[in-house]
């Protein structure tokens, strides 16, 4: 595959920084584009594993599962009896389907699919990396989210932010506004947040519940 290409090429113009989404492409072209092999074993992925499943869940849905290898750690670090993957790429589906015959996986675009699931059907969501590509639905896909969260259950979320951001700053520039902008209004509070620093970068991870209702 065509590893000498930039794979971060597919899905932003590095000229201008607007959106460009080709993730088949991606996946098509390039063997592991997003390290997903290598990174279960980072920090940030070690810290994200011990905070989502510090607890015990029976299903749980990985969104952006990619070639499903940490579904297939979340799986066991859960002890659940059911785990889900969903990503926008066929290949990268078709790829994780393979890699991971435990789990189940399905093709789901965020941007234009209603989630093909019931109603407070996951004790555990679990959203790695995924927020910079969905932006202007993030509220309204994070509101989907909880429809299919159980009460009792848990939303984690990591995502990386740039030291000097240069796409979607209309939208996002921070933790603090990811809290207060989205996770808040779609109904979520913040149980607590986990900041990596990396080169260039900080790895936020929020674990977040339903907000009671009044």
């Amino acid at each position: 595959m065509g590893e000498d290409r930039n794979w971060l090429n597919y899905w932003v113009d590095p000229k201008s920084w607007s959106f460009r989404g080709d993730f088949e492409g991606i996946f098509r072209d390039f063997e592991d584009p997003w390290h997903c092999k290598d990174r279960v074993e980072s920090l940030e992925r070690r810290v994200l594993t011990a905070v989502a499943t510090y607890r015990k869940h029976d299903t749980i849905l990985d969104v952006g599962c990619g070639l499903g290898v940490y579904t297939e750690l979340l799986r066991q670090a859960s002890g659940a009896k059911r785990a889900v993957g969903i990503d926008v790429s066929p290949t990268a589906v078709e790829r994780a389907s393979k890699n991971s015959p435990d789990c189940e996986f399905h093709v789901v675009d965020l941007m234009e699919d209603q989630l093909p699931f019931a109603n407070k059907e996951f004790s555990l969501i679990v959203v790695t990396e995924v927020l910079w590509y969905v932006l202007p639905n993030l509220e309204e896909i994070l509101r989907g989210l909880g429809r299919i969260l159980k009460d009792e259950g848990s939303l984690v979320l990591e995502q990386s932010f740039p030291d000097e951001q240069k796409f979607g700053t209309e939208y996002l520039n921070s933790p603090e506004e990811l809290r207060s902008r989205y996770l808040e209004p779609a109904g979520f509070q913040v149980d607590g947040r986990f900041d990596c620093p990396l080169e260039g970068e900080k790895v936020a991870i929020f674990t977040t519940s339903k907000r009671p209702a009044n």
